[in-house]
């Protein structure tokens, strides 16, 4: 049968709402400024510029990618999540996957550390049941988008780093155009680049032995980023074009460690569509996280005032991380709750070695967790949930 009129307008409503989460101002390949539905730490809750933790965290600022050798002690990542999207308006394939990997090319002497990152963000658009020519029932798909990132991130021999990211997006909406007759139907697709930059100033402080307190790790941090710059996109016809989601993200971060055992991270975070259709409103995202021995609960609120959003987003998850257990059951075994934590690796049980001069100290680290969102207006994101993965070494 011929879809029907109130089925139609359930579509056109959802791909409405989704468009009005996801993509502010007017702008085009709204996946560009989708997050990954989950990631490394604070980046779980969709957000941290400032906290350099995983691969996801090239999402967010590419200059991120030089420092996470030295915040996890890990040098290569990958990452994995997947979410079911707008589950209020049951939308069949509905869905987001994400996929990440990072290297990091230490360099103790100046410390001039070397990341490079890529990244696939695929958002499938769903489908729905439509009637041939013939009169059949048949599932019609209502497209996809993709975005292939490549980045890189090098740090100044100081806690400075920048970073550069190329995207490749492909975007394609189906057919449109007459159902029943294919020839008169025309593809809606379109591709192009787009580019991140990034800028992260992250120092690590700690007491001076006389304080009788080294063990405690204090480090605050800035990042910037300027994301999804490029040219216009089209899909049909070449007058008829729109911007892509040129995004200004400035972030806030502090990050406390106390004896290698218990971490607590805060963050805040503003982002800012910016095209030649105008500003959007800057959308905030402001949370902590609480780390105990691998154990997290991280929690962010976001507020849209252009969107009109109000939402809560909840992660809990568990990451054994190889590197930090090895202190801290130094930390126990000796009764040690003063020496410094880096002066703990020596003995570690993975050596450094070369490979074609480039130094790589393992340390695996395994996380596994599920966020969910909570719409407190009832938003039609309200119940979504994603589950993720990450590896490193």
């Amino acid at each position: 049968m011929p879809l029907s009129a109130p089925s139609r307008a359930v579509i056109l409503m959802a791909m409405l709402a989704f468009r009005l989460c996801f993509a502010q101002g007017g702008s085009a390949i709204i996946t560009l400024v989708m997050p990954p539905p989950g990631g490394e730490g604070y980046s779980a809750v969709q957000s941290g510029a400032a906290l350099p933790e995983g691969a996801a965290s090239m999402y967010y600022n590419p200059a991120n990618l030089a420092e996470l050798q030295r915040a996890t002690g890990s040098q290569a990542f990958f990452t994995s999540s997947d979410q079911n999207l707008l589950p209020k308006i049951g939308l069949p394939g509905l869905s987001q996957n994400f996929r990440s990997m990072a290297l990091v090319f230490p360099d103790g002497e100046t410390g001039f550390d070397l990341g490079i990152g890529y990244s696939w963000n695929n958002i499938n658009f769903g489908h729905i049941p439509i009637a041939n020519k013939f009169g059949e029932d048949v599932d019609q798909n209502l497209g996809e988008e993709s975005v292939y990132s490549l980045g890189a991130g090098l740090r100044f021999g100081m806690p400075v780093s920048v970073g550069l990211a190329a995207k490749y997006y492909d975007s394609y909406l189906g057919k449109t155009g007459s159902s029943f007759d294919p020839r008169k139907q025309i593809e809606a697709h379109a591709f192009g680049w787009a580019f991140d930059l990034g800028v992260l100033v992250d120092p690590r402080l700690s007491f001076p032995e006389d304080f009788h307190f080294p063990a405690f790790v204090f480090t605050p941090s800035a990042g910037y980023s300027l994301r999804n710059w490029g040219p216009d996109v089209f899909y049909v016809d070449a007058a008829e074009v729109d911007p892509i989601p040129t995004t200004v993200c400035e972030s806030y971060a502090a990050k406390f460690d106390f004896f290698d055992a218990f971490t607590l991270k805060a963050a805040w975070d503003s982002e800012q569509e910016r095209t030649w259709r105008g500003r959007g409103d800057p959308v905030i995202n402001k949370g902590v996280a609480y780390d105990l021995l691998g154990f997290t609960f991280a929690r962010a609120a976001l507020v849209d005032p252009g969107g009109k959003r109000m939402e809560m987003h909840t992660a809990y998850f568990y990451a054994f991380d190889f590197l930090r257990w090895s202190k801290i059951l130094k930390r126990l075994d000796h009764g040690d709750f003063y020496t410094r934590s880096e002066q703990l690796e020596t003995g570690f049980q993975f050596k450094t070695v070369n490979f074609f001069g480039i130094p790589f100290r393992a340390n695996p680290r395994i996380e596994v967790g599920w966020q969910r969102i909570h719409s407190y207006d009832n938003g039609v994101r309200n119940g979504q949930k994603s589950s993720f993965m990450n590896f490193a070494l």
